[in-house]
């Protein structure tokens, strides 16, 4: 996941416009809401240059470099060079890597930022792709890409448009979250604060996609599903002792929607078992 950014600035008559954006590990709480990985500002290295920012070797975000910006290592301290968090008293809360943007009076500027979801290293061929990557043109890809998943599925058509659309945003949201390792395929709740899958919350998500049709998506992530279960035979995630009824039942569910014989051959053996283990 990249996020693209445009800033369309436009300076009144009388008066230049000033922009800046800059970044920091947490909001104001201290609480990390980008990503939960900790990373400790204080011994962290910055470099700034050539439309990139680094921390620690790896591509933090990109800026433009027309029109030329300003380059500021903290709030008015200028970025004279590469420079440790310890060396001007940054906290993770404190921003830090600033480009500031002076647009003349009656003059427009159009700035695109990017930022990977997760730092990448600089010489990673993913960082060079973000930094290759126009703005314009992703967007159209990531256009044709939704419209033709949305066009694969159940289409709702209801003289309320917000009805509609709440119904597809939340089906991309739940298919963005999805992660691919290895072999498996794993719902999740969301990439952020809850990005990992719970037996619960994923048995919604699974049948979400069977409801509108993504059957083979939904079947991908029943899989996974498998790997928990327990010993005593129900399908669950200790400590958490909730899910062991919308395991079974999503897989109902899925066997209701497709009728695939195969496959509810293969899994009938596993489900029995979590039954039994119910009943008992």
């Amino acid at each position: 996941l990249v996020n693209f950014v445009r800033v369309e600035v436009q300076a009144p008559r009388e008066k230049p416009a000033v922009f800046a954006v800059g970044m920091r590990h947490a909001g104001p709480l201290g609480r990390c809401r980008r990503m939960l990985n900790p990373v400790l500002i204080s011994r962290s290295r910055f470099e700034m240059g050539d439309g990139v920012v680094l921390r620690n070797g790896k591509l933090i975000y990109t800026y433009p470099t027309q029109p030329q910006p300003e380059l500021l290592a903290a709030p008015d301290v200028p970025y004279k060079g590469p420079f440790v968090g310890s060396e001007l008293d940054l906290t993770n809360a404190a921003p830090h890597c600033l480009v500031k943007y002076t647009v003349p009076a009656g003059q427009r500027a159009v700035l695109d930022f990017k930022m990977p979801y997760e730092p990448v290293p600089a010489g990673d061929e993913r960082a060079k792709a973000v930094i290759r990557a126009s703005f314009d043109e992703y967007l159209q890809r990531c256009v044709n890409f939704w419209r033709d998943f949305l066009a694969r599925g159940v289409q709702i058509e209801l003289p309320e448009a917000k009805v509609v659309d709440t119904y597809k945003a939340n089906l991309v949201f739940d298919a963005i979250a999805r992660d691919k390792v290895g072999g498996q395929y794993i719902v999740k709740v969301n990439e952020f604060q809850y990005d990992a899958f719970w037996v619960r919350d994923g048995s919604y998500i699974v049948a979400a996609f069977d409801t509108y049709g993504y059957h083979k998506w939904a079947e991908q992530g029943l899989e996974y599903f498998l790997r928990y279960q327990q010993k005593d035979g129900i399908i669950y995630q200790p400590p958490q002792l909730d899910g062991w009824g919308q395991a079974p039942w999503v897989f109902g569910q899925h066997f209701k929607l497709t009728r695939d014989v195969a496959w509810a051959r293969r899994v009938y053996p596993r489900l029995a078992r979590a039954a039994r283990a119910v009943l008992d």
